[in-house]
């Protein structure tokens, strides 16, 4: 069986930074989809700048704990009410973000941040088996996710690891591309120089390298090919 890769890109619309850190990896790199914040400062851009993009699959973003709420803070059980709105819009294809490896790369900063995230991420196996059942019965797919561990501590290591770990079938590969302006180095987030070095990886001739080695096809969540690029080489 093939063994396909959605790269998505979290985060789109939350500045102009962010989103132009997203496009450069998609335009120039191995970036494939990506999510999108709504009401956030910089959504306007976004939606402009994916417009421009067809190549690029863009999905919702629910914002739980960042950006400007639109309604009260009294949420019921968020991955019910994610496939009531899957099945409403026609939506095929949700993520539950929990990773079932979470082996440590990188250096010794960044495995101790993989490792912290790791704990977390087991935490949430008892709500990952009832969201993948929930999913299951709305007939909702839920491909393979990596990427969490290492959110903010991405390395070319650990890239290259969970790239030839890969399983059969569809995986998504979370990352959180983008460049720092005012906007986010005003708000309340870890992820700041992380990102740029997120479009630096993403668009190296390495990672290019490292997917055809690996026969790895770069898809959408709608299993569309990533047309635009293929595996070429970036300019």
């Amino acid at each position: 069986m093939l063994r396909s890769l959605v790269v998505n890109a979290d985060d789109l619309g939350l500045t102009a930074g962010v989103n132009k850190g997203i496009f450069d990896a998609h335009d120039r790199g191995v970036v494939t989809s990506t999510s999108m914040f709504a009401n956030a400062f910089a959504t306007t851009h976004a939606l402009a700048g994916a417009v421009q993009r067809p190549s690029l699959g863009v999905g919702c973003h629910l914002t739980l704990v960042d950006g400007r709420p639109t309604l009260p803070p009294a949420y019921p059980p968020i991955f019910a009410i994610v496939t009531r709105l899957a099945d409403r819009f026609r939506i095929p294809v949700v993520r539950v973000p929990f990773e079932w490896s979470s082996n440590l790369y990188g250096d010794t900063t960044q495995r101790r941040t993989a490792r912290s995230q790791a704990f977390l991420n087991a935490a949430l196996l008892p709500w990952a088996w009832r969201d993948y059942r929930r999913a299951a019965q709305a007939g909702v797919r839920t491909p393979h996710f990596i990427g969490r561990t290492h959110t903010g501590v991405l390395s070319a290591q650990a890239l290259a690891a969970m790239v030839r770990a890969l399983p059969p079938g569809v995986t998504e590969l979370m990352v959180h591309p983008g460049y720092v302006d005012e906007t986010l180095a005003r708000l309340n987030t870890r992820l700041l120089d992380a990102r740029a070095n997120e479009v630096h990886l993403l668009t190296d001739a390495s990672t290019f390298d490292l997917l055809i080695e690996q026969r790895i096809g770069l898809i959408c969540h709608d299993l569309s090919r990533s047309e635009q690029r293929g595996l070429r080489r970036a300019s």
